[in-house]
């Protein structure tokens, strides 16, 4: 009798043992699918933000240029007008 407690014990033992080892693996991998959709939403805003930059520094360049070339009209109509 005492032989049969014993080793219900360690069967239910074995099996709680499983139990939560398995329970530890389904975190890990959670954990580490829920890694892999940060990183990859990381690195897509990264992505983003780096074209977002570029669109930014080429538009100031763009009005940047515009306004250099008015600078020039307008300093060539005025000198135009000295010469008449």
């Amino acid at each position: 009798m005492i032989r049969t407690i014993r080793k219900r014990l360690k069967e239910k033992k074995k099996r709680v043992e499983q139990k939560d080892s398995g329970e530890i693996q389904t975190w890990d991998d959670n954990l580490k699918k829920s890694q892999k959709t940060w990183e990859k939403r990381l690195t897509q805003i990264k992505q983003d933000l780096e074209l977002r930059l570029k669109i930014e520094i080429h538009e100031i360049e763009e009005r940047q240029n515009a306004h250099i070339n008015a600078l020039l009209r307008q300093h060539h109509d005025d000198f135009n007008d000295i010469k008449e």
